[in-house]
């Protein structure tokens, strides 16, 4: 039985993730790795996708994060990686 919770990127952040450079993948891995083990974090603000589920959206160093937590199969879904400046 999986204890933790589980990680699962959207087919557009996992590109996103691995167009990044290498310093900032292992940036990007690490506030997932966090969000992981805290997967009731809350976003800065939220936005509603076409199905009106909740997404949160995080702001880390340069990124903006969208996710969501699905708590009945205990994993953390990324919706969306994009930059900002």
């Amino acid at each position: 039985m999986r204890r933790g919770w589980r990680l699962v990127l959207d087919e557009g952040a996992v590109e996103f993730l691995l167009a990044c450079r290498a310093k900032q993948r292992r940036q990007l891995i690490r506030f997932l790795d966090e969000l992981r083990a805290n997967p009731y974090l809350t976003g800065d603000f939220q936005e509603y996708d076409d199905t009106d589920l909740e997404l949160q959206v995080k702001s880390h160093r340069e990124f903006l994060i969208t996710f969501w937590a699905d708590h009945a199969t205990r994993e953390i879904r990324i919706a969306h990686i994009e930059t900002f400046q």
